[in-house]
């Protein structure tokens, strides 16, 4: 229970204490309603400490009019690479963070956005909070959802880097991604901070994404909605 309240509190916003507790509230990241909790690895996922995080009323997924989430059936074939199972390992001793950071190299900007996505199912399956770092068009036009979650992050030194690039220097090794390779080994570790770079998955299969993952992780800033005319969510 204490490493679950310490989890919960490294999330807080500035006016959360555990005394006011009922002015904010304990959610799931991804809503129940999007598992099917007949099959028993989905529970595990859905109930799983790093599936859970404090909203105050405003920011609860029920007032967000974002899409629900929709996990993909697992199965034995395919559960090793499912998108959100935890890998089997220790609950950590402190939040530790997956960032990821445009790393150019002449990209473009869909190439560049399936190397976030891809982070963000990593950081899910380790364990890790993803935060996008050293993307200022990217912070100009969407922003993390708790924005707490990230507060702070583009401030780490010293970050162990982690190349997922499909061609060139830098080109993801899946053996390193194996259990127990070398990658594996430094996502499972006590790491707080881990930079990614790149545009690939590190795994055989780039797994189906859950319908409405980044709806349920970024909203758009009013920069992007006035520019594009959109209607606010």
């Amino acid at each position: 229970m204490d490493f679950f309240m310490q989890y919960i509190e490294q999330q807080f916003q500035p006016e959360m204490t555990w005394q006011n507790h009922g002015q904010w509230h304990i959610d799931r990241r991804v809503p129940c309603a999007a598992f099917d909790l007949t099959d028993a690895e989905q529970q595990k996922i859905c109930f799983y400490f790093s599936n859970m995080q404090p909203l105050c009323p405003e920011t609860s997924p029920t007032n967000m009019h974002t899409p629900a989430v929709q996990i993909p059936k697992t199965s034995p074939t395919n559960m090793h690479m499912h998108p959100l199972a935890p890998i089997a390992v220790t609950a950590p001793q402190h939040q530790r963070f997956l960032l990821f950071r445009d790393g150019g190299r002449g990209q473009g900007i869909g190439n560049i956005m399936n190397g976030l996505l891809a982070t963000h199912l990593l950081a899910l399956s380790y364990n890790r909070t993803c935060c996008v770092s050293h993307w200022p068009s990217f912070a100009k036009a969407f922003t993390r959802i708790p924005a707490a979650a990230c507060a702070g992050v583009s401030e780490a030194t010293m970050i162990k880097h982690l190349s997922l690039w499909n061609f060139g220097s830098g080109q993801v090794d899946k053996k390193c991604w194996r259990s127990g390779g070398s990658c594996d080994v430094l996502m499972q570790s006590d790491e707080v901070f881990l930079e990614i770079t790149g545009n690939e998955y590190p795994f055989e299969i780039f797994p189906q994404l859950p319908v409405g993952l980044f709806e349920s992780l970024y909203t758009p800033s009013e920069l992007l909605v006035s520019y594009f005319k959109l209607q606010a969510p």
